[in-house]
């Protein structure tokens, strides 16, 4: 039985790299060893959705988060915010999803991601640890809606140190998205290409900072 498992997901790897156009059949037995090996994803159910956010967060939700990703990203897990100090230094804020509030040890999302191991994502097509339902709703900083995550607070130095890179400040908080951007379109702020929006006008002042390289690139 072991090697059948390791076959099945060596395809399920192929399916995400997306190394071949597959036909109809071959994706249907793909998906059908997904859900036998696996398990069936697990979908926002009702119990997901009566959930509370934990008490004593702090609040970020008035600060303009940005979301940065390539065109068609569906599953949002990073954001940031930066502000430019009286100082001449910035404070930067990078935040990542925290699902730990609505994924219990033992539940039936938690057994799902023990199984499947990892998201993996391909040229043509994501494999989500929480399955496509979770991983691009709660799971994902959508626009304008309440998230919670974890956040990296750092001090950007005016030679574009970052004082705390060793020992940041790191939090729990609650925080919202405000604009859905891609590299190109930071660029084309940063740069003076197109006018700065209020939402994106601290990022881009810290970004055009003689200091900081203009050209933000997507992280490999």
């Amino acid at each position: 039985a072991a090697h059948l498992v390791r076959g099945a997901f060596h395809e399920i790897e192929d399916l995400a790299q997306g190394v071949s156009l597959l036909t109809n059949k071959q994706l249907s037995a793909l998906q059908w060893k997904l859900k036998n090996f696996c398990g069936e994803a697990p979908r926002v159910n009702d119990l997901i959705r009566s959930l509370n956010p934990p008490s004593s967060l702090v609040d970020l939700t008035p600060k303009p988060f940005v979301a940065i990703d390539d065109e068609g990203t569906n599953d949002r897990e990073d954001i940031l915010y930066a502000r430019k100090l009286p100082n001449g230094k910035a404070k930067l804020y990078v935040g990542y999803i925290d699902v730990s509030w609505f994924v219990h040890p033992g539940s039936e999302v938690d057994l799902y991601a023990q199984r499947v191991g990892f998201t993996q994502y391909g040229s043509r097509h994501t494999i989500p640890t929480l399955g496509p339902d979770i991983a691009t709703g709660p799971a994902s900083f959508q626009l304008e809606q309440n998230r919670i995550a974890g956040v990296v607070e750092m001090t950007v130095e005016p030679d574009g140190r970052i004082r705390n890179l060793d020992d940041p400040r790191v939090y729990r908080a609650l925080v919202r998205t405000h604009q859905h951007l891609t590299p190109a379109d930071v660029n084309a702020v940063v740069n003076g290409i197109v006018r700065k929006s209020a939402t994106l006008n601290a990022l881009a002042e810290v970004a055009s900072a003689p200091y900081v390289d203009c050209t933000l690139r997507h992280p490999p």
